[in-house]
C-alpha cells in the first residue's frame, strides 16, 4: 500500500484512474504550479482492477454543477413526471430526500486567492 499523488487541472470536470479499492485522501495547491493545478493524494493498494473516478472541481460562488446538484431520487422523480406528467405516485417514498451522491475531498486557495472545491461524483 502506498499514497500517490495526482495532477488536477483546474477545469470543471476530470477523471482520475484508481486501482478497485484505491481511496481518494485530499488536496491541496500544488507544488509544481500553484495557479493551474491542484494536488490530489489517494491511496493506492498497488493491486486490481482500475477504476475511474469523476473528479468535480467548483469555484466558490459558481453554481454546482448538475451532477452533483440532485439527489437520484429527486432526478428519478423529475424523469418519470416528465415521461408520465400525472401520473407518478408517491407509493414507497422516503420522508426525506437522500443527499446526491457526492464525496467532498476538499477545499484549495491558490496565492491569486481564488478558492476551488474539489469533489468526486458520477463519471460522466
Amino acid at each position: 500500500m502506498r499514497i500517490i499523488r495526482h495532477n488536477l487541472d483546474i477545469a470543471d470536470y476530470q477523471t482520475v484512474a484508481l486501482p478497485h479499492d484505491g481511496d481518494l485522501l485530499s488536496v491541496a495547491q500544488s507544488r509544481t504550479d500553484r495557479t493551474q493545478l491542484i494536488d490530489l493524494w489517494s491511496l493506492d493498494f498497488e493491486y486490481g482492477q482500475r477504476w475511474t473516478k469523476g473528479i468535480y472541481i467548483v469555484g466558490t460562488g459558481n453554481s454546482m454543477p448538475e451532477q452533483l446538484r440532485d439527489s437520484a431520487y429527486k432526478r428519478d422523480r423529475r424523469e418519470q413526471d416528465r415521461a408520465h406528467p400525472g401520473f407518478v405516485y408517491d407509493y414507497g417514498v422516503p420522508e426525506y430526500d437522500p443527499k446526491p451522491w457526492r464525496h467532498f475531498i476538499g477545499t484549495v486557495v491558490t496565492p491569486c486567492g481564488l478558492v476551488w472545491h474539489v469533489f468526486e461524483g458520477p463519471v460522466q
